[in-house]
């Protein structure tokens, strides 16, 4: 973690994401992360990213990715 709640991540696409093939390419790239809270308890998380950078390092020339109901 970089700070509260900032990821920097770094990685090969060796397998199938979001349903598009394996490129082999890496990447990098910065993420922030979410938690809402009911009290102490974390009742939902999310992660942002910029999806259309990612797609273009690893060489995926399409940005009609398809749903992922369990990310």
């Amino acid at each position: 973690m970089a700070g509260p709640g900032v990821y920097i991540c770094v990685g090969t696409q060796l397998g199938p994401f979001r349903g598009l093939p394996p490129s082999g390419r890496t990447a990098d790239f910065t993420a922030i992360g979410i938690d809402h809270f009911e009290g102490d308890k974390v009742i939902s998380r999310s992660a942002h990213f910029d999806i259309a950078d990612l797609m273009r390092q690893l060489g995926h020339t399409t940005l009609e990715v398809p749903a992922v109901n369990n990310p």
